[in-house]
């Protein structure tokens, strides 16, 4: 029997309208005053020694705190901080550099929060630059159920988060009033110009929908300049001051040519 979907009615609206418009703005929250942004050594921010923290926006001084836990990550934001629009890669450093790959990972809420997951694919931080296609949860008006693409890039100034896609997920996710039970599993694949995205609840769907099922994936033509290759990785970002999220299984593959 199916779990019963723990009915969530979005109540976030007015803080989205504050917080996260801040964040889509050009040049808002996180960007310096000449569009760029500090993405090596943020001393502000913590994690385990395997794993590599990419700062794709950052957001003043706060920081998240990453650890591992029962074989979670959890991801922390201290009460210290003093805003929500930071947002992260999570990258483990044995993962080779590749072209075509895939990531997957669990996310375990809250849902009802502004809080945001994600994967990162080809992420590089390199020389004071940082690339990466992004496939993020949306958190407008709390409509989880959408998938985000960007394509990132810090040396485009501070109107760098270019939207490329975004694409329904509902039969996967749920509703927006009637979301399915967490963890949520969101994996992407990049071949080329092509990305594919799939996203569903384990706890309501414990078998794993295939990638040749089309009914399942979503399927989007990235742009020219989208990076050629780098890690894939787990996304965060947006977490309020005080406010924690966890993720377990994360995966990452490149896949070979051909």
């Amino acid at each position: 029997m199916q779990p019963p979907r723990s009915r969530q009615i979005p109540a976030i609206i007015a803080v989205l309208l504050i917080g996260v418009a801040a964040a889509c703005t050009p040049g808002g929250a996180g960007v310096k005053g000449d569009g760029t942004s500090t993405i090596e050594n943020h001393p502000a921010s913590s994690a385990p020694p395997d794993i590599s923290i990419g700062v794709l926006t950052p957001d003043g001084t706060d920081g998240y705190v990453v650890t591992r836990t029962d074989g979670k990550l959890k991801v922390a934001a201290p009460t210290t901080n003093r805003s929500g629009n930071l947002r992260l890669a999570l990258v483990e450093r044995s993962s080779p550099v590749s072209s075509d790959q895939q990531a997957c990972v669990s996310w375990w809420g809250p849902i009802g929060s502004v809080i945001q997951p994600g994967l990162v694919l080809r992420s590089s931080f390199d020389s004071g630059r940082a690339r990466a296609i992004m496939v993020t949860d949306n958190i407008w008006y709390g409509n989880r159920k959408d998938l985000n693409v960007h394509v990132f890039d810090s040396a485009a100034g501070p109107a760098r988060l270019d939207l490329v896609a975004q694409v329904d997920m509902e039969t996967g996710l749920g509703g927006l009033h009637d979301p399915n039970p967490p963890p949520w599993r969101f994996c992407a694949r990049v071949q080329g110009t092509s990305l594919r995205i799939k996203a569903w609840s384990p706890t309501a769907e414990p078998k794993e929908p295939s990638w040749e099922d089309r009914s399942r994936t979503k399927t989007v033509e990235l742009p020219e300049n989208v990076p050629t290759e780098g890690r894939p990785g787990i996304y965060v970002g947006h977490l309020e001051p005080g406010t924690t999220t966890e993720f377990s299984d994360p995966a990452t593959t490149a896949i070979p040519p051909g």
